[in-house]
């Protein structure tokens, strides 16, 4: 006598067979979207491990942006530059990477280096925020305060994607008008800003 299999036994086996296969491997679309995840729980190891394992699999320059956005996360600032570097070398209009870069060696001190990194802004729109933020803060750099005011302010008001740099951007300008008043004050960097890791996120989502 044959025993047909019942749904739930063939559904079973079907189960297990695919439990078992190496199909079940995170593909690196996968292990990238998972590291965005992390990153907006602050689960720094973990995105980062994410988004190692998913380079392994396929380099892709947003993956390397991300990764480099969770060392600045944690300090490591050096290691964020060189990440960022890498995804532009890959992907060169990645503008968000780019004022990324600039904003990580100003934090630093690296203001002459800042500079050469926003350079390829110049490319973008006049109206462009990044670039108008890029403007500012290079004039920023060489002490043209007032310049400085005026072109993050009109990056600022230019700007309706990401909501979190406005923020760090509005900061940058608090600090631009003590020194106007004669009060100086360490720029643009606030290290412990609770905006930051969605600085990073939603620049790379814009």
């Amino acid at each position: 006598m044959t025993v047909e299999p019942t749904a739930t036994t063939t559904n079973s086996t079907a189960i297990n067979s695919v439990t078992n296969s190496t199909e079940l491997e995170l593909d690196a679309d996968e292990l990238f979207h998972l590291g965005i995840k992390a990153s907006e729980q602050s689960s720094h190891e973990q995105a980062i491990t994410y988004f190692k394992r998913s380079l392994i699999k396929k380099d892709n320059a947003n993956t390397r942006y991300l990764l480099g956005a969770q060392y600045a996360e944690i300090g490591m600032i050096e290691r964020a530059i060189d990440a960022m570097k890498s995804a532009v070398s890959l992907e060169p209009e990645l503008w968000t990477a780019h004022f990324q870069i600039g904003l990580a060696q100003m934090t630093i001190g690296h203001n002459a280096e800042a500079l050469i990194s926003w350079q390829p802004l110049e490319k973008l729109e006049k109206s462009e925020p990044l670039r108008l933020f890029s403007e500012g803060l290079s004039a920023l750099a060489t002490n043209e305060l007032e310049k400085a005011q005026q072109q993050i302010l009109q990056g600022i008001e230019n700007n309706r994607q990401n909501p979190a740099l406005n923020k760090d951007m509005s900061k940058v300008i608090e600090n631009i008008s003590s020194m106007i008043g004669g009060e100086k004050i360490p720029l643009p960097a606030d290290e412990e800003s609770s905006s930051k890791s969605h600085l990073f996120l939603d620049a790379y989502k814009s």
